[in-house]
């Protein structure tokens, strides 16, 4: 297990494993926000109000963090499952991404 990188505010911040391991790359020091300040793609970040992995706060900063981040909140009961395939959120969740991608299509 990675142990998990400070931010900025000195507070441990709950990212990906992907993130947590960019951090590691030479030049950031172990900084997770400053690895998350590098994402230019726009970024939707999906997070369920009980999700004791991921938990709200966390991803509330991290989308601070990433420039182009939208958050989307998900009032449901699922938690970290939201994304189950018996899930009672996955229309919302298909809506948020839907409207993600729609919002972020360039030229065709």
């Amino acid at each position: 297990m990675l142990a998990r990188p400070r931010c900025a505010r000195g507070r441990r911040l709950v990212v990906s494993r992907a993130a947590n391991e960019c951090a590691a790359t030479s030049g950031f020091g172990g900084d997770t926000a400053a690895v998350l300040r590098t994402i230019k793609a726009p970024t939707l970040l999906l997070v369920p109000r009980l999700d004791l992995y991921n938990p709200v706060g966390d991803a509330i900063e991290a989308a601070t963090l990433v420039p182009s981040a939208t958050l989307v909140r998900l009032d449901g009961q699922a938690g970290h499952a939201v994304a189950a395939d018996t899930s009672p959120e996955l229309d919302d969740i298909r809506g948020a991404i839907g409207k993600f991608l729609t919002s972020h299509t360039g030229p065709r």
